[in-house]
């Protein structure tokens, strides 16, 4: 099997979004027996009996969440750079390339009329004067435009260091010019006008503040994410945990690592080697993982019932919509993604995070 390093950073933390219903472990009284103990969790089964999730779950004040609202604002610097970081890297479409342009190429050797496999038709980035290819190449590609195909016909140097065995012989370059990225050392009226469609240099700085405060909306959108499940993890407390739940988050967990180990195409052992986990370790972690995706789930579901949240009522239709749109996608297709208790969860998610969201106001 082909090694390759394993995708996932550290641990499956990436793969489970995990989040704490973590405090102290206020034990709630309650008729409820345990069954069995499990990566630390005393699981409750509820598969044969109904259980009120608010019997279980001490959401505590939720409600008193008070977010950071400071307002990070576009400078003038912020502008500049955006700028320089846009003229560093413009994209030319309709121009041929020419020397000093990056340039991202697919290149195929052909000698006697077979394909030289040291050279590679998947891409190559280089710097046009600067490449370490065969004298004569990159004059070869100078006036390509972005779509353009080339044959170049060289002779190999006799002392070919990538190959010596094709030393001196006749070589065909097939060149397939994939893109060209210029640099520019200062924003003009000629540049404007040739890689954007504003008119004026005011005009286009001003689509640039623009743009950079939206990213940064959607940054501090992201970041009051984190943040309200970072607190909910500190008021919130899971006293037992569902075995459904806890059921469904073991069968997720080795699904996500089946497939992500499929990906990196390594098998269980090397990533725990490459992870530097031992078997103990990796169940430590394992246990971790699971035990937090489930609290997450629970504390959902706990707040949700505690408002008295529907998956059919008008709300939760309007957040299918909403969801859906995010994706690009019509509502219909969007449903089709999901059973239905799957989607309930992602729907009850995101309106726990828009009542938090939403109650700001009355706490500023």
């Amino acid at each position: 099997m082909k090694r390759k390093t394993f995708l996932i950073a550290t641990g499956l933390c990436a793969i489970f979004v995990l989040f704490s219903g973590c405090g102290r472990n206020k034990e709630k009284s309650t008729e409820i027996n345990n069954n069995k103990k499990e990566f630390g969790m005393q699981i409750v089964d509820d598969t044969k009996k109904n259980i009120n999730i608010l019997d279980i779950v001490d959401v505590g004040d939720y409600k008193s969440i008070k977010l950071d609202q400071k307002e990070e604002k576009v400078t003038d610097a912020d502008v500049d750079q955006a700028v320089t970081d846009a003229l560093e890297n413009t994209q030319v479409v309709d121009e041929g390339a020419r020397k000093g342009d990056q340039v991202f190429v697919g290149v195929t050797g052909i000698i006697d009329n077979s394909k030289v496999s040291e050279e590679s038709n998947d891409g190559v980035q280089l710097e046009i004067g600067k490449s370490d290819m065969p004298s004569g190449f990159d004059e070869g590609i100078v006036g390509m435009k972005p779509g353009d195909t080339k044959d170049i016909q060289l002779t190999l140097p006799k002392e070919y260091e990538k190959n010596t065995k094709l030393s001196g012989k006749n070589i065909i370059y097939r060149v397939v010019m994939n893109s060209i990225t210029r640099s520019y050392s200062e924003l003009t009226e000629d540049w404007l006008h040739k890689y954007t469609e504003y008119k004026t240099i005011d005009d286009y700085k001003n689509a640039v503040k623009k743009n950079l405060e939206q990213e940064k909306v959607i940054k501090k959108g992201i970041g009051n994410e984190d943040e309200i499940w970072n607190r909910l993890e500190k008021i919130c407390t899971v006293n037992k945990y569902l075995k459904s739940e806890v059921d469904l988050a073991k069968k997720q967990y080795e699904l996500n690592m089946d497939n992500n180990l499929n990906l990196s195409e390594i098998d269980l052992d090397t990533y725990k080697k490459q992870m530097n986990l031992s078997d103990k370790d990796y169940e430590k972690q394992k246990g971790k993982d699971i035990k937090k995706s489930v609290e997450r789930n629970m504390i959902v579901s706990a707040i949700a019932k505690k408002e008295g949240y529907s998956i059919d009522d008008e709300e939760s239709g309007t957040v299918i919509s909403d969801m859906a749109e995010d994706y690009q996608m019509s509502e219909e297709s969007f449903r089709a993604l999901f059973e239905k208790k799957d989607l309930e969860k992602q729907v009850m998610s995101r309106r726990v995070i828009n009542l938090i969201t939403e109650n700001q106001s009355n706490l500023h």
